[in-house]
C-alpha cells in the first residue's frame, strides 16, 4: 500500500495506522523508482491536492500520472488501486 497527504505528519500517520501492512509513501516511490507500480497496489490519499479523471482512469498526483481506478473515500481519505500497465 501507498500512502501520500499534503503534510508529512499526515503521511507519517498514515504509515503508521496501517502498520502491519506492507506500506510505503508514495512521494519516495516516485521520486526513487523508475520502475512500473505493481498492479492492484493500492493508494491511499488523505487530503491532498490531486486529480482524478473517471473516464480515463488516470490519477495525477507530485506531478505523475498513474493509471489507477477510484474504489472508495470517506472524510478526506480517497483510495485508488493501479490497474496493470502503470508507469510512473
Amino acid at each position: 500500500m501507498l500512502v501520500g497527504a499534503d503534510s508529512v505528519y499526515a503521511a507519517t500517520r498514515l504509515c503508521y495506522d496501517l502498520l502491519p501492512l506492507n506500506v510505503g509513501v508514495l512521494v519516495y516511490v516516485l521520486k526513487k523508482s523508475a520502475a512500473k507500480l505493481p498492479a492492484g497496489s493500492v493508494i491511499a490519499l488523505y487530503d491532498t491536492e490531486h486529480q482524478y479523471d473517471d473516464d480515463a482512469k488516470h490519477l495525477e498526483y507530485g506531478g505523475v500520472s498513474i493509471r489507477a481506478q477510484h474504489f472508495g473515500g470517506n472524510n478526506g481519505l480517497d483510495l485508488y488501486r493501479v490497474i496493470a500497465g502503470s508507469t510512473p
